[in-house]
């Protein structure tokens, strides 16, 4: 009661003009909203309390380092300036908590009346029923300034921007004009190792081809065990479809259960049951087939067929290419004969015949490109390991071609007979 009356006096203390409206609950009275503030500002600050204290040596060195990046982000842009993308997948759950208790922290060290939590959902049609309520559920129950845009990413950011008076003209600040526009810290579960993730750091500026806004990425150096240690740790509630061996969500057209997750049974592990982290993604492409026992000859017919594929990355494998003992002619015939189908070539990369390299770099291909190609790395020797990582990396297991199998037995039963001289 005492910390809800000092709210009380700081938020009118702090109501002149340049206070930003405040977003109420839909059905809840301006004095319904103060008692709401007030008690998710009590509940962000023990949460805070439970967090620095945590003495699981697995987690406590990450989540000090996320905490002081958000003090950070609350510090450069105010509580106003700092918006959390919250998709309701297991990174955005880690990054909306850990906001919480940082924003709660932040205003009680300031002397600020807590401000709602500010999030950001980009609601695609494909998405998931269970996450879209997940969601609204955690939106409802920490009482969360929720936006909402029911479109891309990228779009869905520019309109945020705009909307918030953000965006600098390439040629600046026009003459006249007092001051620049805003500058918004958009907070992202983004992770070492994602796709797209490339060099970031903690404060990341956006590309250039987007509207001005810092990434501000509290989680980036976290890894898979590290987040779902983090959950049960708290504990925090996320989407059921964890629970059914999804361990990456996109959308209801890209996703599906971890096949390395699979019981006899036909049912699926949980998702914290991961061994290996970096299969984390392997229940995502947005080619799906109904059986990985498959013949070369489906393709030929056109089983895998991907209608109006417009991108295309290609994977060269070979270390000769970067040791610089041959030149690399299949990229240049490659490139030619896909602009003749009318295809973009997207992204073109080098690996080393290392099959770690390569499984990253086809899953961060099959991520943004319709078709992924590969070049190089198939052969005799014992380092051509392209099948087994196209097979790691899109969740596949390795399994016998029967036609080249008969074709192999077909061509050694002759070889006998020469050297029976039958």
């Amino acid at each position: 009661a005492g910390a809800l009356q000092q709210i009380r006096r700081r938020s009118a203390a702090a109501g002149g003009a340049g206070q930003p409206a405040r977003v109420e609950q839909a059905g809840r009275t301006a004095e319904g909203q103060l008692e709401a503030d007030g008690a998710m500002y009590m509940d962000g600050l023990s949460l805070y309390d439970k967090l620095v204290a945590c003495n699981d040596s697995t987690i406590a060195g990450a989540i000090s380092t996320s905490l002081e990046t958000y003090k950070q982000a609350f510090r450069l842009y105010g509580p106003r300036g700092v918006i959390v993308s919250f998709n309701g997948g297991k990174d955005a759950v880690v990054i909306m908590h850990l906001a919480r208790a940082a924003l709660a922290k932040y205003c009680h060290d300031n002397g600020l009346p807590q401000q709602r939590l500010r999030v950001i959902y980009f609601l695609s049609k494909h998405e998931f029923p269970e996450v879209k309520e997940f969601v609204e559920s955690q939106v409802s129950l920490y009482n969360l300034e929720l936006q909402t845009y029911e479109t891309d990413f990228v779009s869905g950011l520019t309109a945020c921007i705009a909307s918030e008076g953000g965006g600098v003209p390439k040629g600046g600040v026009p003459n006249g004009q007092e001051k620049a526009p805003i500058t918004l810290g958009f907070v992202l579960g983004t992770r070492k190792g994602d796709p797209n993730c490339g060099e970031q750091n903690h404060f990341e500026p956006s590309s250039e081809w987007m509207p001005p806004f810092m990434r501000i990425n509290p989680i980036l150096k976290w890894d898979y065990g590290q987040v779902w240690r983090f959950i049960l740790w708290a504990p925090l509630a996320y989407p059921s479809l964890y629970d059914r061996g999804y361990t990456s969500l996109g959308g209801t057209h890209d996703t599906w259960e971890n096949p390395h997750l699979k019981c006899p049974d036909g049912g699926y592990l949980p998702a914290h049951l991961l061994s290996d982290w970096s299969l984390e993604r392997s229940g995502r492409s947005a080619r799906r087939v109904s059986s990985v026992d498959c013949e070369l000859q489906m393709i030929d017919d056109g089983g895998f067929r991907v209608e109006e594929a417009k991108t295309v990355g290609l994977v060269v494998v070979g270390d000769e290419i970067l040791k610089g003992r041959t030149c690399d002619t299949n990229t240049p015939f490659a490139t030619s004969k896909f602009r003749e189908v009318g295809m973009r070539l997207k992204r073109i990369s080098v690996v080393p015949d290392i099959e770690d390299d390569i499984v990253e770099e086809i899953r961060r291909q099959v991520s943004s490109c319709d078709v992924v190609v590969t070049s190089g790395g198939l052969g005799p020797t014992h380092d051509d390991v392209t099948l087994y990582a196209v097979a790691r990396a899109l969740g596949q297991r390795m399994v016998q071609n029967a036609e080249m199998v008969n074709l192999i037995r077909e061509k050694k039963r002759l070889r006998v007979c020469a050297e029976k001289g039958e």
